[in-house]
């Protein structure tokens, strides 16, 4: 079982993979990253101890994998009538990078030890967390739930 996790901001400079190193090592998380030789500034494992949370992708400006993302999320909107959907689709037009997490399946059964990174992202670039299955965070809480079609829940003719 993965899915992705998705921090958007707006609030200053892209952020690297060494910002995220620094930002766990100061917090004496247990976390380490391990970037691939090749690209050792966008993605990297995110691992706690010898355990593989998930995947970080770090993206934002002309990427077109930004691009995507944004576009895909807006379009999750659609037709919601929460009262924090135009907010949510405000910071999305507005948003200049992105913090991606595919989760793993140990990231995903210790999720309470990922918010030391999603702490951190907050204070230092505000933004939005969204949760694939469940919605747009803020800081405090769930503020736009998003209903999520099952594949699988399609009616017999």
């Amino acid at each position: 079982m993965t899915y992705f996790m998705r921090f958007i901001y707006a609030m200053g400079d892209l952020l690297t993979i060494a910002d995220l190193e620094e930002a766990l090592s100061d917090s004496y998380s247990g976390f380490t990253l391990q970037s691939d030789a090749s690209d050792r500034t966008s993605s990297a494992d995110l691992i706690y101890g010898d355990t593989i949370y998930g995947e970080i992708e770090l993206n934002g400006g002309d990427d077109d994998l930004f691009r995507e993302d944004i576009a895909e999320l807006l379009e999750l909107l659609e037709g919601s009538q929460e009262i924090t959907a135009p907010a949510v689709r405000r910071h999305l037009e507005t948003a200049t990078g992105m913090v991606a997490l595919q989760v793993s399946e140990e990231g995903h059964f210790n999720a309470e030890r990922l918010d030391v990174l999603w702490d951190w992202l907050f204070e230092t670039r505000g933004g939005l967390l969204q949760v694939d299955a469940e919605g747009f965070y803020d800081i405090d809480r769930l503020i736009l739930p998003l209903e999520i079609e099952d594949e699988n829940s399609e009616e017999d003719d």
